[in-house]
């Protein structure tokens, strides 16, 4: 089956009030980031007084300081999404729209292997990964595999693009583009070879 263009970010409309509360507890742990403390010695008290909110406020949305990273993550792959639905279907080249994603937020990346929070990350983008490929009824278990290879490609490309500033951006995307196939090729693929 031909994969259709069809909306592939979320449409939902969070509440405003979260929205705030997450961009301020976000702002809130990316400069106790940029101070140097090591993330386990973050508090849920420091990290509110920093933010400027009630303990109350946090523990109505947040279980763990980790889920801040998390939704912002779950934010930046929604924003990716975003951008491939602005993309007319015919121009859609995913190595430089990731690799642009992700120099864009070096800052989010550091955070969350600061956070020892790559794994959970890693599930966020297939889990949403797996919400777009559904769209073209592969099998399941195909779907599941390839996603989480691509996931973990994309953590370990980004890991080592964060130790290598000076690369400039073209040659990331072809690095990119040699290294991580894109899933719409895979896919083919797999349909092509009836798996």
């Amino acid at each position: 089956m031909r994969p259709h263009h069809i909306q592939l970010a979320q449409d939902q409309q969070p509440d405003k009030r979260l929205q705030v509360t997450q961009d301020k507890l976000f702002a809130a742990l990316e400069q106790i980031f940029a101070t140097g403390t090591t993330f386990q010695t973050v508090t849920v008290s420091q990290l509110c007084q920093r933010a400027g909110l009630a303990r109350q406020t946090y523990y109505r949305h947040y279980d763990q300081v980790v889920e801040i990273l998390e939704v912002q993550f779950s934010r930046l792959v929604n924003q990716f999404l975003t951008n491939v639905d602005q993309t007319p279907l015919s121009q859609i080249d995913a190595a430089p729209l990731v690799v642009k994603q992700l120099q864009a937020n070096q800052t989010l990346l550091q955070m969350i292997q600061w956070a020892d929070a790559e794994e959970s990350t890693i599930m966020v983008l297939v889990n949403d990964m797996t919400r777009v490929a559904f769209i073209n009824e592969y099998r399941s278990e195909l779907r599941a595999f390839v996603n989480e290879v691509i996931a973990r490609s994309v953590f370990s490309f980004s890991r080592v693009m964060l130790k290598n500033p000076a690369i400039d951006t073209a040659d990331l995307v072809r690095l990119y583009a040699l290294m991580i196939p894109d899933p719409r090729q895979i896919f083919n693929r797999l349909d092509s070879d009836n798996l």
